[in-house]
């Protein structure tokens, strides 16, 4: 089984990383234990992407940038359902706050 963040074992400060999530306990949705947003380094050279998606998550702060919604980005991408593009959001708020 792959892992889609990184080996617990490597020497890093785990509280300014994400997760470990396994590649069998990915799922489309995200839920308390499976986060939002994975990266796996045969899908999109390691870029995060939605979990059970190949959707980068740049695409949806890109739509965000150009001044559209997350709607927007959703009708585009429906593979990535709207609980799935606030929790990345969510996600990246809170490692924000975490390295700030």
């Amino acid at each position: 089984m792959r892992a889609l963040y990184r080996d617990p074992a490597d020497p890093v400060d785990s509280e300014h990383t994400l997760p470990v999530v396994y590649e069998a306990e990915a799922t489309a949705m995200p839920s308390k234990t499976t986060p939002a947003i994975t990266r796996d380094p045969e899908t999109h050279s390691g870029a995060p992407v939605f979990t059970g998606t190949r959707i980068a998550v740049k695409i949806l702060f890109d739509y965000l940038a150009d001044g559209q919604s997350v709607d927007a980005f959703i009708k585009h991408y429906p593979s990535v359902s709207r609980n799935q593009a606030v929790a990345a959001l969510e996600e990246v708020g809170h490692l924000l706050e975490v390295t700030a």
